[in-house]
């Protein structure tokens, strides 16, 4: 890393230490204020969006959810798992742009399924408050009761076996499954230490433990050895990286804000600066995984 940006990183790590303290005291670790991201929709999106030719935040997110549900084959008969599905845009999205039917969905935060639940949506055929990397299941109905898996923008939080395990758990033989994650690139053994360690950092104050990354090729062996195929991955590293950190650079927050919109819109700030650093190094892939289990 050249020097210039040991002090940048010094101070972001100032900054962001007192604001994500402030947020877990109000409010749940991966909560994320949509409104101040130009989505204040009841079922809002929260994720960090694919960029192509939009600078529109509500269209990029959708642009990532529909990467995922390509990558997925959904079809308009399919039974849908949605994991980490935060406030619900992605199952309206699900509905209205694949037709689909029948939904369930994992979500963690109690606030964002009174968010689902108040939005009555009739293709949902349950919600659960369950992690997405613990078993059993939640309700021993959806063992093996799905054609698909889709998890937008949140899988990086699980160890991979985990979410493996739960995906593995849920789904009908031949299902498929899509998510996005974050890998090692080939660069990573050759990184400085120095490098490596303020990487993991950083992703770690993100809650993005060091133990969940892997290499591409790790993520390919593991998927091969629980039994999948048609294994695909696709780096996304401009698309999302570095869309959402332009996108973040140039919008301006509301000029009077509370405590806790401060504390979220810096939470949002940070967010965007490590994306642009993960972007600058290089030593981390955002990346889009899908296969089929035999």
């Amino acid at each position: 890393m050249k020097n210039k940006f040991k002090p940048i990183l010094a101070q972001q790590l100032k900054q962001w230490l007192p604001a994500l303290s402030h947020h877990q005291l109000s409010q749940h670790r991966f909560a994320i204020a949509s409104t101040l991201l130009g989505d204040p929709n009841l079922l809002a999106w929260s994720n960090l969006g694919f960029w192509h030719n939009t600078s529109d935040y509500q269209v990029a997110c959708a642009q990532l959810a529909q990467q995922v549900g390509l990558a997925a084959g959904l079809q308009a008969n399919d039974h849908v798992l949605d994991l980490g599905c935060g406030q619900g845009a992605s199952l309206l999205y699900w509905t209205k742009q694949f037709g689909i039917g029948h939904l369930s969905a994992f979500e963690i935060q109690p606030a964002c399924i009174a968010r689902i639940q108040a939005a009555n949506l009739p293709q949902l055929d349950g919600i659960y408050q369950a992690a997405f990397d613990q078993l059993p299941l939640p309700d021993q109905r959806l063992n093996h009761a799905f054609d698909a898996i889709v998890c937008v923008d949140a899988a990086y939080h699980a160890h991979f076996s985990d979410f493996l395990a739960v995906n593995m758990a849920a789904l009908k033989p031949q299902g498929r499954i899509a998510f996005t994650t974050l890998s090692k690139s080939n660069d990573w053994p050759q990184a400085s230490l120095l490098n490596q360690t303020l990487t993991l950092k950083l992703l770690n104050l993100a809650y993005v433990p060091a133990q969940n990354l892997l290499k591409n090729d790790e993520i390919r062996t593991t998927l091969q050895q629980a039994g999948f195929t048609d294994i695909r991955l696709q780096v996304l590293d401009a698309e999302v990286f570095t869309g959402f950190a332009r996108y973040i650079q140039q919008l301006d927050p509301p000029e009077i804000l509370t405590v806790a919109a401060k504390a979220d819109w810096l939470k949002i700030k940070m967010t965007a600066r490590l994306c642009a650093f993960l972007a600058k190094q290089g030593l981390v892939h955002y990346v889009l995984v899908s296969a089929r289990l035999v």
